[in-house]
């Protein structure tokens, strides 16, 4: 819903005078999604780079605010790329474009499935508008579905597609599923102060987020139970356990986040458990287990090793080695995480880190710390998951540093822990008056999210609403 304000008017004291109205509009089109009479590429479509539709005065989003609109799509061949909607005017002008997604992930024919793509801020419709998916790399033998109906269902709207110049299909429809705001003027109250001085100005309200996040470990349930959309994830594994008696500290569970499209229906969750830390002797620390929505799995973190155990172990991010020689980190996986620091002499290198890898010692005495997180404000405030352990120090009392992102400190006793729910390592042990056990490691998090505006109604973790109120326009 957006909020238009006098031309010219500054309102003071706006927070009486606001009408709100806090549900968005919903339109389903009249044309069922039963084929794809425009494609975008190859084959029939050889040529389109843009395929959608256009409205004209009477159709119901003429003069309402676009927030997101669900279509239905599917592949033929090998696409790559992000695709994207855009809205045009009648001159062909681009309005604004909406969030995209990766076209290579799309169903083939006959799996079809709706995606949701989100303008923000929302994009007022006008007469003549054409509001089209485009983006994509194709080839005569690769093509995007676009569903619809072979026919024409409502007379103020039809498809269109570009292909070197715009073409209206008057005999077919595109199936879409929209959510808008109204327009609505405030008038200033009387008594109420206000100043010629602004421009027009329109204000829109943001539904917010609502928010699901899996902490205890083990397998759990996110169920979509009505509604589809774009849905946000964040998947950080265990992280690796230090290693122990002048050990390498942990390696950081592995990191994932990005925005996928479900729609209603049940998706494994999975949180994994930390590694656990050496044993009080110069052993390895374990290596943390996997954390999983759906089929998205990061990796749990490598275990440092041990003193004269060899290399660190291999995960998400790499643990750090313990050595007793030469020894290198373990390897982190790219996408998830990074290497663990090779360790040479008494105090040993810290764990790979989601945003960085592990540091080797930083003198002949104190350990090196482990490899920074990285940052995520999925839940509703700036967070670092992911830091790698700090390595063990040796003949003295300054501490490794863990990474930022709930790493645990080596120590020339015994490591600290990563912090639960971060995924982060495990700090290496040292060997004060004997051998020390490595901290373990701390324990994954899964979060998902999706803005309130989509309709998607689930459950599962502890549910969170986080609510954005009114915005300006820009």
């Amino acid at each position: 819903m957006a909020i238009t304000y006098h031309a010219g008017r500054r309102i003071q004291g706006l927070d009486s005078e606001k009408t709100y109205l806090s549900a968005s509009n919903t339109y389903n089109s009249t044309a069922t999604a039963n084929t794809f009479p425009v494609t975008l590429g190859g084959g029939s479509g050889s040529g389109n780079t843009k395929v959608g539709f256009e409205v004209s005065t009477g159709h119901s989003l003429v003069g309402q605010y676009l927030n997101t609109i669900q279509v239905k799509l599917a592949k033929y061949g090998t696409v790559s790329g992000t695709g994207y909607m855009s809205v045009y005017d009648s001159s062909g002008t681009l309005k604004s474009s909406s969030s995209t997604y990766n076209l290579s992930t799309l169903p083939n024919e006959g799996s079809e499935a709706y995606y949701t793509f989100t303008f923000s801020p929302p994009q007022s419709i006008a007469n003549g508008d054409r509001i089209v998916l485009e983006g994509g790399t194709f080839n005569t033998s690769n093509q995007v579905d676009l569903y619809g109906e072979s026919s024409n269902t409502d007379s103020n709207t039809n498809s269109v597609r570009y292909n070197s110049g715009w073409i209206s299909e008057s005999a077919s429809d595109i199936h879409f599923i929209a959510t808008t705001y109204d327009s609505i003027t405030i008038n200033p109250q009387s008594g109420s102060r206000f100043e010629a001085t602004d421009t027009r100005k329109i204000y829109y309200y943001d539904a917010g987020y609502t928010v699901h996040t899996f902490t205890t470990t083990g397998s759990d349930t996110f169920q979509i139970t009505s509604g589809s959309g774009d849905v946000e994830y964040l998947v950080v594994a265990g992280g690796g356990g230090g290693g122990g008696g002048l050990g390498g500290g942990g390696g950081a569970g592995g990191f994932k986040t990005g925005t996928v499209s479900r729609s209603a229906g049940s998706y494994t969750v999975t949180v994994g458990a930390g590694g656990a830390g050496s044993g009080a002797s110069n052993s390895n620390g374990g290596t943390g287990s996997d954390s999983i929505f759906d089929t998205i799995t990061s990796n749990g973190g490598g275990y440092g090793s041990g003193e004269g155990q060899g290399n660190g172990g291999n995960g998400g991010s790499g643990g750090a080695s313990g050595g007793g020689g030469a020894n290198a980190g373990g390897s982190g996986i790219a996408g998830q995480g990074n290497d663990g620091a090779d360790s040479t002499g008494n105090a040993k290198g810290g764990g790979g880190g989601a945003g960085a890898a592990g540091n080797i010692k930083a003198s002949a005495n104190i350990g090196g710390a482990g490899g920074v997180g990285l940052q995520s404000s999925i839940s509703g405030s700036a967070t670092y998951y992911a830091g790698g352990g700090g390595g063990a120090s040796w003949l003295s009392s300054t501490q490794a540093s863990g990474g930022l992102g709930g790493g645990g400190n080596g120590s020339e006793s015994t490591g600290y822990s990563g912090t639960a729910n971060t995924g982060g390592g495990g700090g290496g042990g040292g060997e004060l008056s004997g051998d020390k056990a490595g901290g373990a490691g701390g324990s994954g998090i899964v979060i998902i999210r999706y803005k309130n505006s989509t309709g998607i109604v689930a459950t599962g973790g502890t549910k969170t609403i986080i609510e954005q109120g009114y915005n300006e326009e820009v």
